[in-house]
């Protein structure tokens, strides 16, 4: 009896190998960034409905957001009252990131073995995932948005689809559609294109989404509202927007489409006895392709102003999503189909290290040419030169992987916000492109795989708890940080200084503005994104980088200056005018709605305040002015 409960539980030992192994990796690439990125954009919408009295008059609000389009932020503003504001922060993300990927996992176990399933997974918890243009938006993301909440009720949908009931896809898109409409219109331009339905019907249902998107237009315009930018404000987001327009997509886009694209591509031709695999790269890969040409036809030769702003581009997400689950698979595939097969995956895996140079894109178009050789049985030429080929991309991947991870040493960079030591820091730094740790789990992969005696299987289960265990409070430490939370009492004293609903320019500072001060934001870079969806947002704060342009002149990272405009903005030059510091008198007198300033600049003028001596370190230095008003 012993025995057989000794092998029932050895059955078990790859799994819980994986399993940590899993978690490891996880801990490694996805640590807690916290209010950061576009978590700022929903943080201060929902401390709006938490709080109106103090922030409703942000610039960032007063004007209209996105915020009119999901229903994301009364949640939010329902957990921060419930949590605190950083705890549900954490919470969110928490439970965004846990139901992202189980739904992932049914997906992928849709399509593929159990086995492999691991493998995607890994794959999509290591690698970076980004989907469109500049490396801003990401499948997978570390912090506090709607976005992840609407791809998960997406790929449940998908899911009941693809069992065949269709109602309850609706329902789940629909959720999704609430929740974040960019991102759920992907999945449903997914779905059609995937279903059965003859293309005729589908062209059907394109036609009539066009002719309602016409009417809705129309019924817009007899509104009042502008439907095509004027060159004024089209000419700001172009500026400071720039990944809004596909004609200013620069090479680093394009190349890791071609190789999510090149992926799909292969799927499609190699997994043709999968049904559901080959309608869903065919639809993700033709939706990817529709969003893109939409943004560019409507945006950037049409001037549409609803069209950018629902920035079809976005559909590419399920495409990249699907490419990445599905690359085992993929590879596998090909290296069972003979000697151009292997050349295939290794050429395909060689164009995902690439990905982000524009050799990437070629590599991966060799890739696909290997395999439609291969699918047409091309088995003709010499042993001597099959050799050589396969040294040939044998040697590319080396070449690729050695690049790759002598770049990520080069590179090295660690987080400002983190609460780990110096060394998971500088590990996290290398692992950021996702290879090694890739490369790691796969080690691990194969050992626990193949691996049957009952203590070396113990031993290595072993050891990939020892590891998870040794990283466990290191991540807890990280959700446990509240990086703003633990300050807020040190600047009461700055809070008593300055009236309630009285805008501070804190650049750029706009979380610290919001929760210590608790005070509007007077301009900031993200605050100017809401110039996406309204005009006069745009105008009003572009006037303000006008009137503190001076100030700001020393910020290398600040938009919509005249400087950026007219290619004057050299590092030389930064350098320069900051040893010129502008006047407090100087930024009043050209800024005369300014109240508050926030700044470690010399401003030639005694400070209010000086930074709370109990405040932790990251606020040393920080001083607070006021502008007089001006006397009669």
């Amino acid at each position: 009896m012993e025995a057989a409960e000794l092998k029932k539980w050895q059955q078990f030992l790859p799994a819980i190998t994986l399993l940590c192994g899993m978690l490891v990796l996880w801990i490694l690439r996805h640590p807690f960034v916290g209010l950061t990125h576009d978590a700022q954009i929903y943080l201060i919408q929902g401390l709006a409905r938490l709080h109106p009295d103090l922030y409703a008059n942000d610039v960032f609000l007063r004007f209209g957001s996105q915020d009119q389009f999901t229903i994301f932020s009364p949640l939010y503003a329902s957990a921060m009252r419930l949590f605190g504001i950083e705890n549900a922060a954490v919470i969110l993300t928490c439970l965004a990131q846990a139901g992202f990927i189980l739904a992932t996992i049914l997906l992928a176990r849709m399509l593929m073995p159990a086995r492999l399933v691991w493998l995607g997974i890994a794959l999509l918890c290591a690698l970076p995932a980004v989907y469109g243009p500049g490396q801003i938006f990401r499948v997978l993301e570390d912090f506090a948005t709607p976005r992840p909440f609407a791809e998960t009720m997406v790929i449940l949908g998908l899911v009941a689809f693809l069992r065949g009931r269709v109602w309850l896809a609706v329902a789940l898109g629909l959720i999704g559609m609430l929740l974040h409409p960019l991102m759920a219109m992907g999945g449903f331009v997914v779905a059609l294109l995937a279903s059965p339905l003859s293309i005729r019907t589908k062209l059907l249902i394109v036609a009539g989404g066009a002719i309602a998107a016409g009417a809705t237009l129309a019924a817009l315009s007899l509104r009042g509202h502008q439907i095509v930018f004027d060159p004024g404000w089209e000419t700001l987001l172009r500026w400071g927007l720039d990944y809004l327009w596909p004609s200013l997509w620069k090479l680093a886009t394009w190349a890791p489409l071609a190789v999510t694209a090149v992926t799909l591509v292969a799927g499609a031709l190699l997994l043709g006895e999968r049904l559901h695999i080959r309608a869903l790269c065919i639809a993700s890969l033709v939706a990817g392709a529709m969003g893109i040409a939409v943004n560019y036809v409507a945006g950037d030769l049409m001037h549409l102003v609803l069209v950018v702003q629902a920035q079809p581009y976005r559909w590419l997400w399920v495409g990249t999503l699907l490419s990445i689950i599905l690359l085992p698979l993929i590879i596998q595939a090909a290296w069972s189909l003979g000697f151009l097969g292997r050349i295939a995956a290794l050429l395909l895996a060689a164009a995902w290290l690439f990905m982000s140079e524009r050799y990437g894109a070629a590599i991966a178009l060799l890739a696909l040419v290997a395999v439609v050789a291969a699918k047409r049985g091309a088995t003709s030429l010499p042993e001597r030169s099959q050799k050589l080929l396969f040294g040939g991309a044998v040697a590319v991947l080396a070449i690729a992987a050695t690049y790759h991870v002598a770049t990520m040493f080069l590179i090295v960079s660690s987080p400002e916000f983190s609460e780990a030591p110096q060394f998971l820091r500088d590990i996290r730094a290398v692992c950021r492109s996702g290879a090694l740790p890739v490369a790691g789990f796969l080690l691990l992969y194969v050992l626990s795989t193949r691996v049957t005696a009952r203590a070396p299987s113990a031993g290595i289960a072993v050891v990939s708890l020892a590891m998870l265990l040794c990283l466990l409070p290191f991540s807890a430490r990280e959700l446990g940080a509240r990086w703003y939370s633990r300050d807020v009492a040190a600047f009461a004293e700055w809070r008593a200084l300055i009236p309630p609903r009285t805008e501070v320019m804190w650049f750029d500072g706009p979380v610290s503005t919001w929760m210590l001060l608790q005070r509007p934001s007077y301009i900031s870079n993200l605050q100017e994104t809401t110039g996406l969806f309204s005009r006069e947002a745009a105008a009003v704060m572009k006037g303000r980088v006008d009137r503190v342009e001076a100030y700001l002149s020393t910020e290398p990272n600040a938009a919509w200056r005249n400087n950026q405009l007219n290619g004057k903005d050299t590092k030389a030059a930064v350098i320069a005018r900051s040893a010129q510091p502008v006047s407090l008198r100087q930024l009043c007198a050209e800024a005369p709605d300014l109240r508050f300033v926030v700044t470690t600049k010399n401003m030639l003028a005694e400070p209010v305040a000086n930074a709370p001596a109990n405040a932790t370190e990251r606020y040393q230095g920080y001083k607070l002015y006021r502008c007089e008003p001006a006397r009669d």
